[in-house]
């Protein structure tokens, strides 16, 4: 007589179902993967790299969100959902290091403030998150926008992906009462609650470390991708130990002027700078961005955001000025033409980035460790105390401990303008015959960038278009 085995149990039955083993193996997979997604779930809630939720802050855990900072068109565009501030300030990297919610200036007209600066927004991307800010958080009232020439260069607008590594989602915007915070979540759902955030909550736990380590060269990018909670780029301590160890001097250096002048202002391949390209005007996309916020009933103010001395030489040097000047005449028509459309008051324009008092302070010399540039740190970003100064004046804030000098903050008008480009020119040749040292290493780093030449002629430029210029040497 045949002996049945033990094999027989792990085969299948003769009407084909799994037998008792196989449904244990089963059971057994889909609660370990039940475990793992609920075990997913947990740590990215938890330790929440992108600042999203905020249950928990724990030293040597979460505290330092390391990977907020960095994925901040991510984080950033979650915390208006989640925050829903009535008060926001947009712009680009100066933005976010310079602008502070916490300003008293902001005061109870504002109420809640968050900081929606992100590094290289360019003019589109602006106009897209101010639109989310209305309808992600649906009580905002009051928006800062900082205007900045780079955002003007069409070529840059099509060519930044490829020369700065800058890009953004449409599909993580709330762009219309049809959208909603729920949808732009479900896009990113990996990164919030799935394997892409738990890689990401990995990291910011292995990058929790002691305030010590930020002097650490190797480490210090870590520390510039920090934010404050109100979205404000935590990291003066940074550079207040670089400029410790190497001056103001070492910090200024000369990349800054090199960058602007080969990637940001003058984008490969084309090498021009171009109010328009291929059908797309960056007017109009103005326009539609200050006609949006009429529509939508938000206090909009506009300002421009300060370049030290130093770069605006180099934008001279690199024949950018007449645009530049161009760009303010352009930026005050389009506000009095809205305006008298509208039969409202045209929304306020103050200006900050031209050659001032502000702008002009001078840099010390090298091996100089103990004289500080009270105003910027690098000829880019400006610190925190300038934006304090930008705040009070928008804002009409007025500290009896604190002055605005008079040139700092024009309220650009259609009958001011000219004599404010004027004096803008005056200054500028002011500060050259002051410091003819560091006009001298400007002049030589922009000739270095561009072979010496100026812009190159716009491609597809109508010939009325004031960006169509010839290429000069």
């Amino acid at each position: 007589m045949a002996t049945v085995t033990s094999d027989a149990a792990e085969t299948p039955g003769n009407d084909g179902c799994p037998t008792r083993s196989a449904k244990s193996f089963l059971g057994g997979f889909f609660v370990l993967l039940g475990f793992a997604v609920t075990a997913t779930f947990a740590a990215n809630l938890i330790v929440d790299p992108f600042g999203r939720y905020d249950l928990v802050n724990i030293r040597g855990l979460n505290a330092m969100r390391t990977q907020a900072g960095s994925h901040a068109r991510i984080s950033k565009l979650a915390m208006v959902c989640h925050d829903q501030p009535e008060a926001v300030v947009i712009g680009a990297s100066r933005i976010g290091i310079g602008i502070d919610p916490a300003h008293p200036g902001w005061g109870a007209m504002a109420g809640h403030v968050y900081n929606l600066g992100m590094p290289g927004m360019g003019l589109q991307e602006a106009g897209l998150t101010l639109r989310h800010a209305v309808y992600a958080s649906g009580r905002l009232r009051l928006a800062l926008v900082g205007l900045d020439f780079l955002m003007f260069n069409a070529n840059r607008e099509a060519l930044a992906p490829q020369t700065e590594m800058i890009s953004f989602d449409p599909q993580r915007f709330v762009l219309s009462e049809a959208g909603s915070c729920s949808a732009s979540f479900l896009h990113d759902f990996d990164w919030w609650l799935g394997a892409e955030g738990l890689a990401q909550s990995v990291v910011t736990v292995l990058r929790q470390m002691p305030e010590a380590e930020r002097k650490d060269p190797d480490k210090s990018a870590i520390w510039l991708s920090l934010y404050r909670r109100d979205g404000l780029m935590d990291n003066a301590k940074l550079f207040e130990d670089r400029a410790q160890t190497g001056g103001y001097r070492a910090l200024f250096g000369s990349a800054q002027e090199r960058y602007y002048v080969s990637v940001v202002w003058l984008p490969p391949p084309d090498r021009s700078y171009c109010f328009s390209r291929d059908g797309l005007d960056v007017f109009d996309t103005f326009r539609d961005m200050i006609g949006f916020a009429r529509q939508a009933g938000i206090d909009l103010r506009l300002f421009t955001d300060p370049l030290h001395g130093r770069l605006l030489l180099a934008m001279q040097y690199a024949g950018l000025w007449p645009l530049y000047q161009q760009w303010k005449r352009r930026l005050v028509q389009i506000l009095a033409e809205e305006s008298s459309e509208s039969g409202k008051p045209a929304f306020p324009l103050w200006d900050f980035s031209g050659f001032n008092t502000i702008t002009t302070e001078s840099v010390p010399p090298p091996g100089d460790l103990k004289t500080p540039v009270k105003w910027f740190w690098e000829p880019s970003h400006y610190k925190k105390e300038t934006g304090d100064l930008i705040l009070d004046r928008i804002l009409n804030y007025q500290p009896s401990a604190a002055s605005i000098p008079d040139d700092f903050g024009i309220l650009l008008t259609p009958t001011n303008i000219e004599a404010a480009l004027a004096a803008d020119s005056q200054k500028g040749a002011e500060y050259l015959r002051r410091e003819p040292d560091d006009a001298a290493l400007v002049r030589s780093v922009v000739r270095d960038a561009t072979k010496n030449d100026r812009p190159f002629a716009c491609r597809q430029s109508p010939a009325n278009d004031p960006t169509e210029h010839p290429r000069q040497r």
